[in-house]
Parts: C-alpha cells; sequence; structure tokens
C-alpha cells in the first residue's frame, strides 16, 4: 500500500525561514522509491518554499503553497510549476 505524507513547513520540517536540512532528502527519497508520495504544505507562496527546500527542489514533491490555494509540482524539465 501506497502512503501519503503531508508535513507543514514552518515550525515542523524547519525553523521558520530556515532551509531544510540534508537529512529530510534522505527520509523523503527513501520513501519516493518506495512510491510514497510526499507533499509539503505551507502558508508561504513558492518563491519561499523554494529558499527553503533548495536541497530537496529536484524530488517528486508537491507543494501545497498558501495555505493551499496553490499547487506546484514539478514538470519534465525539473521546473516547479
Amino acid at each position: 500500500m501506497n502512503k501519503i505524507y503531508i508535513f507543514d513547513l514552518d515550525g515542523t520540517l524547519t525553523d521558520a525561514r530556515s532551509e531544510m536540512t540534508l537529512d529530510f532528502r534522505k527520509l523523503f527519497s527513501l520513501a519516493i522509491d518506495r512510491e510514497d508520495s510526499i507533499c509539503i504544505a505551507t502558508g508561504s507562496d513558492i518563491e519561499y518554499v523554494k529558499e527553503q527546500c533548495h536541497s530537496i527542489i529536484d524530488l517528486d514533491i508537491t507543494y501545497y503553497c498558501c495555505n493551499g490555494s496553490k499547487v506546484y509540482k514539478k514538470n519534465e524539465n525539473n521546473e516547479i510549476c
């Protein structure tokens, strides 16, 4: 059974406006390799998310920004859109 993991960003995965550590990259990569889904939810817009999630931005993660009103995922060119 595939699982979906949804994480809050500020104050949960990182301190407010801080960059995510490489430990999360390892953890998320393992979950994605198992074909689980990783989602990150935040009140911030995508530009702040890109700064905070720089170490994982190339992974297949769905980002729910602006309290879920905007959804972003990487495309075939590895761009978040």
